[in-house]
C-alpha cells in the first residue's frame, strides 16, 4: 500500500465517523458536504495518474471547504481542523515530490 492509499483511507475513515456523529447530532448539511467530499475518495486507492491525485487536492477539497463555509456549523469547523489537515499536508508533500 502506498503512502497516498494510507491517507485516502484514513481520510475515508475519518469521514465515514464523523457522518455517523454529525447524523446523531441532526447535522444533516453537513453530512451532504462531507459526503460529496468523500465520494471519490474510493476510486483514488490504488490509481496512479497523478492528476486525479492533484484535482483532489485541489479542486475536490476547495470544494468542500466552500460548503462548510456555507453551512457555517460549528460541528463540520470543529471536524476539518481535528481531522484532515494533518493527512492535507502529507498528501501535499507528496504531490509536491511528485512535481506538482
Amino acid at each position: 500500500m502506498s503512502e497516498l492509499d494510507w491517507i485516502y483511507q484514513r481520510i475515508l475513515m475519518c469521514g465515514l465517523v464523523s457522518v455517523r456523529k454529525a447524523l446523531r447530532l441532526g447535522e444533516h448539511e453537513y453530512c451532504k458536504c462531507e459526503i460529496e467530499h468523500l465520494h471519490e475518495l474510493p476510486t483514488l486507492i490504488g490509481d496512479e495518474n497523478i492528476l486525479r491525485h492533484r484535482y483532489y487536492a485541489t479542486g475536490t477539497r476547495e470544494l468542500y471547504k466552500r460548503c462548510l463555509i456555507m453551512i457555517d456549523s460549528t460541528f463540520a469547523r470543529d471536524h476539518i481542523e481535528t481531522a484532515y489537515v494533518g493527512y492535507w499536508k502529507a498528501l501535499d508533500r507528496i504531490l509536491e515530490n511528485e512535481g506538482a
